[in-house]
């Protein structure tokens, strides 16, 4: 079969056969995903109130937002599921998770890593690692060609940011994608991103659109939590608190999130919508989260529902908040690998192959 390139409604990043990608397209009108907050940069620390649980060494998430999750799932027939993480966390080291999901496609979640990757790639260097001690911005400090922004960045690879974040445009992320000097380049940055964030397991692959890419919601919570601190992200974090408003809900609805989602139907007549991002959490610090959802009436409509539902059941059980500059990634990895996943998913997505 042959596959095309499915730039459909924004949040459906992959590609798949022409079949499936006219049904694709048909079936996703109503796609809508996101939010945007308040000022952009990093998360405002949360208020210190009372804060109710700590994420623990021993994986257990607060009972009582498990239980919420659940009763969500139940309430809409379909599967819900979180995952939580504090800075510094890896795969298999740290996220806390519940629920349960069939299917764990990247969808536009996968615009975040390839955003960075690009940037990375081009050049990009965030103000205080290209020697600016203040912190400056040096978008203005152009190189002799004109060709150069953002401390040697691209500007036409920076300029795509926005787009691909704030609006999750297609054209903006394949643009991206392509700029990295091919798939396997790509790829191979790709990986190297996940890597600095704490996900170990996750693999993009050159012959796989980064949209079908398998992502577990507990690495993808590792990868939010450890973001502010990973090299390049500057740009793309600032993007995320600046969701544009049809996109705004789930993880949206709680204040000084900085948040990416993707969502699309499946070839058995589902629909998953799944948000993920760096949140301020209370008494201070921030989380990684990563939140899905998969009614049983297989909408759009429905799925947000349940995911506003799932970020009010966490804004009411809030945990304790960390800091990347104080807990680092100590694990590296390689941008090698070939596998567009090593989860144990049971995902019934075909769109990978």
């Amino acid at each position: 079969m042959t596959r095309t390139s499915t730039i459909g409604p924004r949040g459906t990043w992959s590609r798949t056969s022409a079949r499936a990608g006219a049904a694709l397209l048909a079936a996703s009108v109503a796609s809508l995903l996101l939010a945007g907050c308040a000022d952009a940069g990093e998360p405002e620390p949360g208020v210190p109130d009372d804060p109710t649980w700590r994420i623990d060494a021993a994986g257990r998430l607060d009972p009582q937002l498990a239980a919420e999750v659940e009763k969500i799932a139940e309430e809409y027939d379909g599967e819900a599921a979180i995952a939580l993480a504090l800075p510094g966390a890896e795969t298999d080291d740290g996220p806390v998770e519940a629920g349960e999901l069939s299917d764990v496609s990247a969808w536009s979640t996968s615009k975040v890593p390839v955003a960075i990757a690009a940037l990375r790639e081009n050049g990009y260097e965030d103000a205080t690692e290209a020697g600016d001690e203040d912190g400056d911005d040096t978008s203005d400090e152009r190189d002799e060609s004109g060709d150069g922004t953002e401390a040697g960045a691209a500007s036409w690879v920076v300029d795509l940011i926005d787009p691909m974040i704030s609006e999750s445009d297609n054209d903006a992320a394949e643009s991206a994608w392509l700029s990295m000097g091919g798939e396997a380049a790509a790829a191979k940055a790709v990986n190297e991103v996940l890597g600095d964030g704490g996900d170990a397991r996750t693999q993009f692959d050159a012959w796989v659109p980064p949209g079908d890419v398998q992502w577990e919601l507990s690495d993808q919570a590792a990868f939010g939590a450890n973001l502010t601190c990973i090299d390049g992200a500057k740009p793309v974090v600032e993007a995320m608190g600046e969701i544009v408003d049809y996109q705004s809900y789930g993880l949206g609805e709680i204040d000084g999130a900085r948040f990416k989602g993707g969502w699309g139907p499946d070839y058995d007549g589902g629909y998953l919508s799944r948000q993920f991002g760096v949140i301020p959490a209370s008494g201070g610090g921030v989380i990684g989260v990563a939140i899905a959802a998969r009614p049983g009436d297989g909408t759009d409509d429905t799925a947000r529902e349940m995911l506003d539902d799932i970020a009010h059941a966490l804004m009411e059980r809030m945990p304790h908040g960390g800091d990347c500059e104080t807990a680092p990634v100590t694990s590296k990895r390689t941008g090698e690998g070939t596998a567009t996943s090593t989860s144990t998913s049971t995902s019934t997505s075909t769109r990978a192959r």
